[in-house]
């Protein structure tokens, strides 16, 4: 991989946690560290290399934060910007 997309894939991350932070599914920012949704973000930024389609990304998303936190229906919650910001970077 060459130091282009290595800082493609820093700067998706780096959107997709702001993202978590601002949106906090899971209230989390209440009096924690900011890196709280570090694994939450690395595993949607896998989660948008691997799949081609919205709804698969959203899907996913939505089992993930089940899966992990307990909570329903993340993916539709941020799926729309997550979404976008695989455009963005062209993932």
């Amino acid at each position: 991989m060459s130091d282009l997309e290595k800082e493609k894939y820093i700067m998706c991350l780096a959107e997709i946690t702001a993202l978590l932070i601002k949106v906090d599914p899971a209230g989390l920012m209440q009096g924690l560290p900011e890196d709280e949704y570090d694994p939450e973000a690395c595993r949607i930024l896998v989660t948008l290399a691997k799949f081609k389609l919205k709804e698969e990304v959203v899907r996913e998303i939505s089992r993930d934060f089940k899966d992990s936190l307990g909570i329903s229906n993340v993916g539709q919650i941020i799926g729309q910007e997550v979404w976008r910001i695989k455009e963005k970077y062209k993932i």
